[in-house]
């Protein structure tokens, strides 16, 4: 059974700082009632304060079995500052390669990614395209011909959240539609439809007393429920969720441990029915910033 690994992205921890104290001045007409013979308060802005913050940067992901036995690895290998990841090769146990992907900036922003496969044969690739305010506004796969495959589009709102996801075929043709709606920044719902504007299915996002996601509850286009899905917090960290079946029985179990620094350790993903156990293993570098803290 093979895992694929999927870029996790950075799982970044910002220090906590401390905040300045607020500090409340006369009005203006208290201001005027005071003579020139009476001292006037001068309020100082307190000094900047300079604090550290460290940034698990993933190296390398290690997939075992259930007996512990290594499945396959990938190594994340990054730039100087490690800030843009530059490639991700896939190795079987013995260390024969399995895949490699090279990753392609500019200004800092990923606008190209080559996949190949363990003969260094281009499998496929990808293109980035960004709206003004950074976010990612088109996403293009290609074959080893330089042939759309497929495509992908994100609409967003005047606050930046995703209100739509297209999905487009090789010819660049619509083939579905997922819409979001927000409140208050979170997403509640989301709808799925096809080419023809025909709702193929939907989701319902709930959230605990903290703002964190609790559950998804998916359904088909009749409204039926399929599944579920529940996510448990601990101290703002995700540290267990289980897919259930629409009659409540768990169907996967995955949970997941964190380092000292927050990082994600450990990732154990239990298929109940198939009876399997798959263990993720992350090793991290550690990138450190300095930031002026007003």
């Amino acid at each position: 059974m093979k895992y694929r690994i999927a870029l996790a992205g950075f799982c970044g921890l910002i220090l906590s700082c401390a905040t300045n104290q607020a500090v409340t001045t006369d009005t203006k007409e208290a201001v005027q009632e005071k003579t020139q013979s009476e001292p006037v308060a001068v309020v100082q802005k307190a000094d900047p304060k300079t604090v550290e913050v460290k940034i698990p940067v993933e190296t390398k992901a290690t997939v075992k079995f259930a007996d512990g036995s290594v499945d396959e690895y990938t190594v994340s290998v990054w730039d100087n500052s490690y800030k843009n990841l530059q490639a991700q090769t896939r190795y079987t146990a013995s260390g024969a390669v399995l895949e490699k992907t090279e990753f392609v900036y500019e200004n800092n922003r990923l606008v190209g990614k080559t996949i190949q496969d363990r003969e260094d044969k281009v499998v496929s690739r990808r293109s980035y395209a960004y709206n003004p305010a950074g976010l990612i506004s088109a996403e293009v796969v290609y074959d080893v011909n330089g042939k759309q495959v497929s495509g992908y589009e994100y609409m967003y709102d005047a606050q930046n959240n995703k209100v739509a996801w297209i999905v487009k075929d090789a010819n660049n043709s619509k083939v579905a539609e997922t819409r979001y709606n927000y409140k208050d920044g979170k997403v509640q719902s989301a709808e799925l439809f096809d080419a023809t504007g025909k709702k193929n299915g939907s989701s319902v996002y709930d959230y605990d007393a903290e703002g964190n996601l609790a559950s998804v509850s998916y359904y088909n286009g009749l409204g039926s429920l399929l599944r579920k899905e529940f996510s448990y917090w601990d101290k703002g960290l995700l540290v267990k969720e289980e897919r259930t079946s629409a009659g409540g029985q768990v169907l996967q179990r995955t949970t997941y441990e964190y380092g000292p620094n927050k990082e994600l350790v450990r990732k154990v993903v239990e298929d109940l029915q198939g009876k399997s156990k798959q263990t993720i293993e992350f090793e991290y570098a550690i990138r450190t910033e300095t930031r002026i803290v007003e």
